[in-house]
Order: C-alpha cells, then structure tokens, then sequence
C-alpha cells in the first residue's frame, strides 16, 4: 500500500509518468472501481446527492474519461497503453481526492469557505496539470496540447453529468421557472 501512494505522489509531483503504471488489466479495474467507489461516496457524503444520481453521474464522468483515452489512443495508434494510462488518470484524480478530503468537507460546512474555495481551485489547477502532463506522455504530444485534452476531457465529463442531472431532475431550475411563468401569463391572458 505505501509503495502505491508513493507511486500516486510521484505522479502528482511529475517524478514519474504514466508509462511506469502497471499496465495489467487487473491493476486498471482495480484503480477503476476504487475511484467509482470514492467518487459516489463523495457525492453521496458531501455533495448529498441521491444514491442513484451518485452512481450514474459517476459513471458517465467515467465512461467519458475512459472512453476519450481510448478513442484517443485509438486514434494515435498507442492502444497498448490504454490500461497505463487509465491507472494513471484515476488513480492520481482518487489519490488527490482522498489527500482534499478535509478540504472539500469544510467547504460544505458552516466555515467561512473563501481560503477553502481558493485552496480547492488551486487542487483544481494541479489536477489539471497533473492529467495533462499524463496525456502529453500517453500521446506523444506537446505540454499544452496535453492540457487542452485535459481540458476538453473535464469539460465534456462535466457537460455530460450536468446534462443529465438537469434532464433528470424532478423541478425545474428557478431561473427557468421564472422565465417561464411571464409567457404563461400572457397565454392566459390572451385567451381571455
């Protein structure tokens, strides 16, 4: 256990790249289940979604995440470093999801939250660099085509889930709800 946070932390400090990740299917499915778990109980815990809503937002934030490494390694003809790379992916994002976790947890609780709010941006950034530095190695490109992968890869899972949450959700958001109800007015008005 400690040779693989040791592992996780030389990721996270850029001392090691995403080609020294065990690259067995078991190893992947393993860091895969793992992050499933964390990442629903952090929405369960402290986000206090729904069970359901937990378990299938992180499932399409991890489809996507997964399915984009591969189509992308697909595309650049390096499949063979998809398990490496997802070992990388999920497991650096749970390692800093775990070593945050005192950090998320005040910022849902009644502290003042503005250094809270800064210091999870700044873990925000790091990550972002951490995934970029991980694909730049992964598909042989540049440091800032990395990061705008990575970028794009946390914008679509981020679209994805919020797509879903909101086609899901019972109510509608109150903004929509008072767009909505002038145009009501008028309609009922005009029948009159």
């Amino acid at each position: 256990m400690w040779a693989l946070i040791q592992f996780y932390w030389g990721i996270c400090t850029f001392k090691i790249g995403p080609e020294r990740t065990p690259a067995y299917p078991a190893f992947m499915v393993m860091i895969t289940a793992a992050f499933f778990l964390f990442n629903v109980f952090i929405r369960v815990w402290i986000i206090d979604t729904s069970l359901a809503q937990a378990v299938v937002g992180t499932t399409l934030v991890t489809g996507v995440l997964v399915g984009m490494v591969w189509a992308l390694l697909r595309f650049k003809q390096l499949t063979a470093r998809l398990n490496a790379t997802v070992g990388a992916l999920l497991g650096q994002d749970l390692f800093l999801g775990v070593l945050t976790l005192p950090l998320q947890i005040s910022i849902v609780s009644d502290e003042p939250w503005g250094m809270s709010l800064m210091m999870i941006l700044m873990v925000y950034c790091w990550d972002l660099a951490i995934k970029g530095a991980i694909l730049r190695r992964a598909l042989n490109v540049g440091p800032l085509l990395g990061m705008c992968t990575a970028l794009m890869m946390l914008l679509l899972a981020v679209y994805a889930e919020t797509t879903w949450v909101i086609s899901h959700s019972d109510e509608r958001p109150a903004t929509v709800q008072q767009n909505l109800e002038p145009a009501e007015v008028h309609k009922h008005r005009g029948s009159d």
